[in-house]
């Protein structure tokens, strides 16, 4: 070729024609159809970010070398969806669609028409997921959940602890036979079974209208059933007595913010305080103290209110039964004993006048006799059912006047002794009559057969059993000689009825001995 400089020339075998050196782009990203407007070249190192309601991507790229470009042929895979190459021949695009959040990688590869690897080029994409399955949704929801369950837990572990108490508390009260037993059984539980450091149980006197400390467990109790300086507290004074007198049970916190806190025995700062209520009124206090602010919980309360309950049904039981066997006392005393005591004085009467009239005499001398002896058992029934003889302290009473009654003609010197432990103790309506015709009893056989000059009474307290002793120094008996009489064997039965044992100890010529010893609460 001739130029104005000279000439040009050029060999066409020495012509490369290698398009290893073209380079391969990405031309083009379109999302829901539409084209993307970015530098796409961009996206090798940076990250492109779609919307997961962006559910249509498409790549479209090229290698850049004019000759022979219908040679040329691509692969592509996208890293995270693909598991292997996709020839896509000479075509220029690929489409994904519906792709799961999460980082994806698009990798595009390009062999020229000599099959020799002309370049590659990479898209880093992240497809944005919805935000309730981000992390920092996730997290806090797994987080809300498992505490969830926690509370669950903890509320199923709580309420399965609560009924094993409550049913233990039950289960301790139903054994109890006395109001008064159960005053103590509560305290000494409310220390051992929830973990209280006192309790009171207090009972109203509505004479007085006062509580009345009947059981302590803590400092206040150091030995049995021992209150240490008793205190009364009159309604609306104290926490208690406002407590019994609105009838709402109460937590507080904090005494030393409250007036109405008074002490006791030590100043304590929390306190809980539970009435008992029988026929819509209230009947008792169960009340608790700790050193520790803010000690009582809601779980606490809702305890003690169940206990309460509990202990207000068996209350009210008591109370019913009382007042019945008042009013059968009563009725007894006032309907049958007149009537008794008027057959009496008029068998008496009609002796007098029955001059020589041998068999009348005896006659009216059997219903003078047989009316005597009713009278007697009708007392002692009376006596037995009236409520306001349950304490051993009446029966030990009853049996020193009795004794002294039936000895004293008999010329057989008495000496009773029994120690103060057992004078607060109730028995049951069947104990107590039991143990008192156990006693008559043996003091009967005594005067009819021992002929004996002296006779000691011994009662006292051993644990949790009460011994009686009835020990006379009379000429004795054969214990295994079978007799006529009922005596002994009544006074088997009745000891197998209250579940005591009994032990009838003679020689002849060294007097007898009858030891009698049943449980005690």
């Amino acid at each position: 070729m001739t130029t104005k400089d000279g000439f040009q020339y050029f060999y066409p075998d020495s012509v490369n024609t290698d398009s290893q050196r073209a380079p391969l782009r990405i031309t083009g990203i379109n999302i829901l159809e539409k084209p993307l407007k970015a530098n796409y070249q961009s996206f090798a190192d940076s990250t492109l970010r779609i919307s997961y309601k962006e559910d249509v991507i498409s790549f479209e790229f090229s290698l850049l070398d004019y000759s022979f470009t219908e040679d040329i042929t691509y692969q592509y895979k996208l890293d995270g969806f693909d598991k292997d190459w996709i020839d896509a021949g000479n075509h220029r695009s690929a489409t994904y669609t519906n792709l799961d959040p999460g980082n994806y990688v698009f990798r595009v590869s390009a062999k020229n028409h000599d099959g020799i690897d002309a370049g590659h080029a990479i898209v880093k994409l992240r497809v944005v997921p919805p935000f309730w399955k981000t992390g920092w949704f996730i997290a806090p929801v797994v987080l809300i959940i498992l505490f969830v369950f926690y509370r669950w837990y903890v509320y199923l572990h709580e309420k399965y602890r609560s009924e094993k108490i409550l049913n233990s508390f039950t289960t301790s009260l139903y054994g109890q036979s006395t109001i008064e037993d159960m005053a103590w059984d509560i305290a000494r539980n409310c220390i051992s079974k929830l973990g209280f450091v006192d309790c009171i149980v207090y009972i109203l006197d509505d004479e007085k209208k006062v509580l009345v400390q009947k059981a302590a467990c803590g400092p206040k109790n150091p030995v049995q059933r021992e209150i240490l300086n008793p205190i009364e507290i009159s309604l609306g004074k104290g926490i208690v007595g406002y407590v019994a007198q609105s009838g709402i049970a109460e937590i507080i916190n904090d005494t030393s913010r409250d007036k109405r806190y008074m002490v006791d025995d030590m100043q304590r700062f929390s306190e809980i305080s539970v009435p008992m209520v029988v026929d819509g009124n209230v009947f008792g206090i169960i009340d608790s103290e700790h050193p520790e602010k803010h000690f009582f919980s809601r779980q606490h309360l809702y305890l003690l209110k169940k206990i309460a309950a509990v202990c207000s049904v068996r209350i009210s039981k008591y109370v019913m039964e009382d007042r019945l066997r008042s009013k059968i006392a009563r009725d007894l005393h006032d309907e049958m004993g007149s009537t008794l005591t008027s057959i009496n004085i008029i068998s008496k009467m009609a002796l007098l006048q029955a001059d020589g009239n041998n068999t009348m005499k005896n006659n009216l001398q059997k219903i003078k006799d047989h009316s005597g002896h009713m009278m007697e058992s009708m007392s002692d029934m009376v006596w037995a059912i009236n409520p306001a003889n349950d304490t051993l302290e009446k029966i030990i009473l009853r049996m020193k006047e009795h004794a002294a009654e039936i000895l004293e003609p008999a010329k057989i010197n008495l000496y009773f002794r029994e120690d103060g432990t057992l004078n607060d103790i109730k028995l049951n309506l069947g104990q107590r009559k039991d143990l008192y015709l156990i006693f008559k009893e043996a003091l009967n056989n005594a005067v009819k057969y021992s002929e004996a000059s002296e006779m000691h009474i011994l009662l006292s307290r051993e644990n949790n059993f009460m011994k009686m002793q009835i020990i006379d120094n009379g000429k004795g008996f054969e214990t295994e000689k079978s007799y006529s009489g009922n005596g002994l064997r009544n006074m088997h039965s009745r000891a197998l009825q209250m579940q005591a044992s009994l032990k009838i100890q003679s020689i002849p010529g060294s007097g007898s001995a009858i030891v009698l010893q049943v449980h005690i609460p």
